[in-house]
């Protein structure tokens, strides 16, 4: 991500003049991985720096500072650092002030000035009774901190920082109801917890990741034009995506079905036009070339795979072509029927006006059993006009996607067979592995999101400009 996007993102809102919202700037501090944009806030990553440090240097102040133990209170510098950490007292268990020459108290007390980041108990009893008593929020950090006291540097940061992004994300995807305390002044809707969650799926952030880690191991891997990433991104994230001539006016969709459309959610979902095809047949392309640099026997249904019929029931295809055939796999003997699906979490069929929590992959699952149905009814058809019974060696397979890149699970469990199918194929070393794994996430990512930016531009003009 480029210095520049940073700042359109955490300043101007996308280059629309409008800030950002508590909310968002929430969101964008949370790792890729957690539907976010990886650029952390310094008021939420300080204390576990902090406090990190600290947990760091204790190995080496207590072999120099070995003769301090008494100054220190009896328990030696550990125990002064350990209880100083949870507490600013001046004063140890027996009641006598303990003097402070290394600054710890005072900087601590200092520390304590982030009152939300030490103590979450208001954020944690609303968490908790969105969940029904089952979410484990962190009310106190620095509990976790003397837990991990005794840690090395680099699992302390990683602990605490995850605990920081657990506490974020958790916030982020509560139902805030009435009345209840909530500590953001624009309340996250249904479809900002469905996107953030749909963004934390598997091919969802690759796109945003790997290309520098790929350069750096020599190899080579498709790029997406700056204005396309900035696209996609700016959808990923929830922001307004501004015209492409940079001028006012709200965007709708060339089709006019559908009003003014600033977030583009109608734009990767509209069903005229060629983009949704497209998106598509990408995603099959990449899927191929992945099957078949592992050495699968793999063709694209470019034919009806089972007879037609003749006389197909109302709602009922005449016939049926597999989008990847695989021969011999995922054992011996067997064939492999993948139909690839895109749909989009926060198109307007799938969201519902009254607050309800987000479930990952709600959108995926739902294409998936689609996809069953419609391949049962058409077996069902066959059946009775042709006798006709699938042999048992053909396994049909949905293979559903959400347009923010999260996989269903059908997709992943194929991904991480070929990736298991080209280590015992090539005798791989882990490292080989991981930079194949690492290689084909990005494309397959890459692929989809560049379509979505696409789609995102040739699909929308600006409302005041509609003819």
């Amino acid at each position: 991500m480029d210095i520049e996007l940073a700042r359109q993102l955490l300043v101007h809102g996308s280059n629309t003049g409008r800030g950002l919202s508590l909310s968002q700037r929430d969101e964008i501090s949370l790792p890729p991985s957690q539907g976010g944009a990886g650029i952390p806030r310094c008021s939420e990553t300080a204390p576990a720096a902090c406090i990190a440090a600290w947990a760091s240097s204790l190995p080496l102040m207590r072999a120099h500072f070995a003769a301090q133990s008494t100054a220190c209170g009896g328990g030696g510098l550990e125990r002064f650092t350990e209880h100083t950490l949870l507490s600013d007292k001046l004063k140890d268990r027996r009641g006598v002030a303990v003097p402070d020459p290394m600054g710890v108290v005072a900087a601590h007390a200092h520390l304590k000035e982030h009152r939300d980041w030490l103590d979450d108990s208001n954020n944690a009893q609303a968490i908790k009774d969105a969940a029904n008593g089952q979410a484990d929020a962190p009310t106190k950090l620095g509990a976790t901190a003397y837990a991990t006291i005794k840690m090395s540097k680099k699992p302390t940061e990683k602990s605490l920082s995850s605990l920081v992004n657990t506490r974020v994300r958790t916030r982020l995807l509560t139902v805030w109801t009435d009345g209840a305390y909530c500590p953001y002044d624009v309340i996250p809707t249904n479809m900002d917890r469905r996107r953030i969650v749909s963004c934390s799926g598997f091919f969802s952030h690759a796109w945003m990741m790997a290309p520098g880690r790929l350069a750096r191991l020599g190899v080579e891997s498709p790029q997406m034009p700056a204005y396309a990433f900035r696209k996609a991104l700016l959808f990923r994230m929830g922001l307004p995506i501004p015209a492409d001539d940079g001028g006012p006016g709200d965007r709708v969709c060339r089709c006019g079905s559908f009003g003014p459309d600033p977030f583009g959610h109608h734009s990767v979902a509209c069903p005229h036009g060629a983009g949704m095809l497209l998106r598509h047949n990408e995603l099959e392309s990449a899927m191929l070339h992945m099957a078949a640099e592992c050495g699968l026997s793999a063709t694209r249904g470019l034919r009806q795979h089972w007879p037609s019929l003749r006389d197909p029931p109302p709602n009922v295809n005449a016939t049926y072509t597999a989008d990847l055939v695989l021969h011999h796999f995922p054992t011996q003997g067997m064939t492999y029927l993948g139909d690839f699906t895109i749909g989009h979490p926060n198109a307007r069929k799938y969201v519902r006006i009254t607050p309800q929590p987000a479930v990952p992959l709600d959108t995926a699952d739902t294409l998936g059993k689609g996809k069953h149905r419609k391949i049962s009814k058409f077996l069902d058809a066959l059946r009775v006009e042709r006798n006709f019974v699938p042999p048992a060696a053909e396994k049909f397979v949905p293979l559903p996607m959400e347009s923010y890149g999260a996989a269903g699970k059908e997709l992943v469990s194929l991904f991480k067979g070929f990736v298991s199918r080209w280590k015992e194929m090539r005798h791989a070393t882990e490292s080989q592995v991981s930079i194949f794994r690492h290689k084909w996430r990005y494309r397959i990512s890459t692929a989809v999101q560049a379509r979505n930016a696409e789609m995102l531009s040739l699909g929308l003009l600006k409302w005041s400009c509609r003819s």
